[in-house]
């Protein structure tokens, strides 16, 4: 077996969980039991992009599997959030507007792993985001299906929230030339 294939399934077996989400950390070869929305939509969009530019079913397979688990497991109302926890079977209620990748959903959707309605619901969050004081808000609470804005802005999550709000085709005023 090539270096490269055996380092490649190792990686696997490291960091994907039981229930084919990926661990969002090992430390002292023990993982996490618990993954991270933003880790894994990541990791679909490179998996999905690079299994279609090569040619290899290997990567679009494995990007299917973890986009099965995020969806069974992390999809409440139609809306994604932030991680499942899988030692205590519970996802948790917030979703960090900056973490949708709208790249990552659309190759679900393609797929069709992600509902239609749960795309156009991520999709509607991030057009009609509200603003205050000229900045987006930080999450958005699930359960009583409110926006929560922070005190301290941390501008990088600001950024990436108008660059995909721009991928989808949505203006960001304060944020163009």
């Amino acid at each position: 077996m090539s270096g490269y294939l055996t380092m490649r399934l190792l990686h696997k077996k490291h960091f994907l969980l039981q229930n084919s989400l990926v661990s969002w950390r090992i430390e002292n070869e023990e993982q996490a039991m618990m993954n991270a929305f933003i880790d894994d939509l990541r990791i679909i969009h490179a998996l999905f992009y690079f299994g279609e530019l090569t040619g290899n079913d290997q990567y679009i397979n494995l990007a299917q599997e973890i986009g099965e688990a995020l969806t069974s497991l992390q999809v409440h109302n139609h809306t994604f959030v932030d991680f499942y926890d899988t030692k205590n079977n519970m996802a948790n209620d917030t979703l960090t507007l900056s973490y949708i990748v709208p790249e990552a959903l659309q190759y679900l959707a393609r797929y069709e792993i992600l509902q239609q309605k749960t795309y156009e619901r991520m999709e509607t969050l991030l057009k009609e985001l509200p603003m205050k004081n000229n900045f987006f808000p930080k999450s958005y609470d699930v359960k009583e299906n409110s926006f929560e804005f922070e005190d301290e802005i941390h501008f990088v999550d600001q950024l990436y929230i108008a660059l995909h709000r721009e991928r989808l085709g949505f203006q960001s005023e304060r944020f163009t030339r």
